[in-house]
């Protein structure tokens, strides 16, 4: 290595400068060695640090090249055997996590990957003595773990909060009580300056020290509860607000002690998909498949009575509804996934004598008629509150159940069951397509961007990359040949892509 100090290389010993030169240029060199190293170690290690990446946002912090088509046997750097799980890879630097859960004997896992080999680093276990009852698609290694330069945060809802350096050593570990929900805990750990945020499920948000997992507090009595949606961060004047959308609404809240800043109301119920944030606009999405919805599937009381009630009481009876008889379809050809009769029975059957009238049919077909679905995009106030009555625009058809908006390029895209991609002008809702891109089946994975390029998954395993444009143009499809739910990292030109059975990593070589 050659130092230059004001333009000129130091001289070698052999030069004709002078003792005092060399001295003071050797000086020179020693104050300068300081700004050197610190210049050139400074700079932020390539990181995909938590679900979707920076602020849940999903877009790439670059936009080195990604590759086109990909598979096992195209552009594939590597692909390594993973225990089952739904959680998405976080990047830090040369090092992937994510989490496995494995039944026999039951098994909750956070493993480490090399990130330039594709090795497994290493991988600890926490105790599984009671999993947590979930859906039938679900996994308890589903939530997403969430990373900075020192830690990795993993969450499991069978067991609560577990913190390990990048070696592998504990550091802190926080038991919580296991949420009562009924299809399983989903929802992932976020970093908020030097704070741990997680939103329990039915309950609450609560922050937690990162350095020792202690709570710093916990939210009291907010108007909605969270649920699967992840918190997102927004500045405003002085405070770091934390935006919680759960059920029936969405909250601000300070990041600094939990207290309510704000909060909007008539939202649906259960909310998946985590809101994005543009510099003035917030885009939620609020749909419940059993609402106003194309999933819905359109049943007639009386046609069902003629079916099915076999002892002629003009009621369905819990033990005469076939067990597949589908209320929400979600596109898997298979029915995979699909929203039966017995798993919303406890909505049905209201006076609870195991039988649906025709009276409690018409309660249930009212309530669903008012669920608010629909993708809103709220502009804050003067004060800097989103309220109802700060609505920019709004879209009803073709909303997505689970996987989140992705804001990208002045778009707002939203990918829904059946492989149908919708794509808006971001800043006045103007709708550019809503189309089906030939790649059916359930979607769970939210999309991802970079590069000029939108990646989709289905859960049947095809990645679609689109082109970001006003028109919809599929540059591919790429098969995978597994189950796909967690939803894919972007880092350094590579895309991370977990399936049912392995992590790859695609790029170019």
């Amino acid at each position: 290595m050659q130092f230059f100090i004001r333009g000129s290389a130091l001289p070698s010993v052999g030069s004709k400068s002078s003792v005092n030169q060399r001295a003071m240029e050797a000086m020179a060199i020693l104050i300068a060695l300081p700004v050197f190293f610190s210049t050139t170690t400074s700079a932020a290690p390539p990181a995909w640090p938590q679900f979707r990446g920076e602020n849940c946002s999903g877009i790439a912090s670059d936009d080195r090249p990604l590759p086109v088509e990909f598979g096992p046997e195209k552009n594939c750097l590597w692909k390594t055997a993973l225990p089952a799980g739904h959680s998405s890879p976080v990047v830090w630097g040369d090092r992937i996590f994510l989490t496995g859960y494995s039944a026999e004997p039951a098994k909750l896992e956070t493993i480490c990957i090399d990130r330039q080999t594709g090795k497994i680093a290493w991988r600890r276990t926490v105790p599984a003595e009671k999993i947590e009852k979930g859906h039938e698609l679900g996994n308890p290694a589903a939530s997403t773990p969430a990373a900075d330069a020192d830690r990795v945060y993993v969450y499991f809802g069978s067991y609560g909060l577990i913190a390990y350096d990048h070696a592998g050593v504990e550091q802190w570990k926080t038991a919580l009580p296991t949420p009562t929900t009924r299809f399983g805990t989903a929802t992932s750990p976020v970093l908020v300056e030097n704070r741990l945020i997680l939103n329990q499920q039915g309950e609450s948000t609560r922050a937690f020290d990162i350095k020792t997992g202690a709570q710093l507090w916990r939210t009291e009595k907010l108007p909605f509860s969270p649920d699967y949606a992840l918190p997102v961060m927004r500045r405003v004047g002085g405070v770091t607000e934390l935006i919680v959308q759960g059920t029936a609404g969405m909250t601000g809240i300070d990041s600094r002690d939990g207290s309510l800043r704000w909060q909007a109301g008539g939202f649906t119920f259960q909310p998946i998909p985590t809101p994005v944030l543009a510099d003035d606009l917030l885009y939620v999405v609020s749909f419940h498949p059993i609402g106003r919805s194309e999933d819905r599937i359109q049943l007639k009381f009386n046609e069902l009575l003629e079916k099915y009630d076999k002892n002629g009481d003009k009621k369905l009876g819990e033990d005469e509804v076939p067990e597949k008889l589908a209320l929400v379809s979600r596109g898997d050809p298979d029915g995979a996934g699909d929203m039966t009769f017995k798993q919303m029975w406890f909505m049905l059957d209201s006076n609870r004598d195991k039988a649906v009238d025709g009276l409690e049919w018409t309660k249930v077909d009212l309530f669903t008629a008012a669920i608010n679905n629909a993708l809103m995009a709220f502009r804050a106030d003067a004060d800097g509150k989103f309220t109802p009555a700060g609505i920019a625009w709004k879209a009803e058809r073709a909303l997505p159940e689970s996987p989140s908006p992705l804001l990208y390029r002045g778009r707002l895209y939203t990918v829904k069951n059946g492989g149908i991609v919708s794509c808006y002008s971001a800043a006045d809702g103007k709708l550019h397509f809503q189309k089906r891109i030939e790649a059916e089946g359930s979607y769970y994975a939210s999309p991802v961007a970079g590069d000029g390029k939108v990646f989709t998954a289905s859960m049947n395993g095809v990645l679609a990359v689109l082109a970001a444009d006003d028109e919809l143009r599929v540059m591919s499809r790429n098969d995978l040949g597994e189950p796909l739910m967690a939803t894919p990292a972007i880092v350094d030109g590579r895309l991370y892509v977990r399936t049912a059975g392995h992590l790859y990593a695609f790029g170019s070589r």
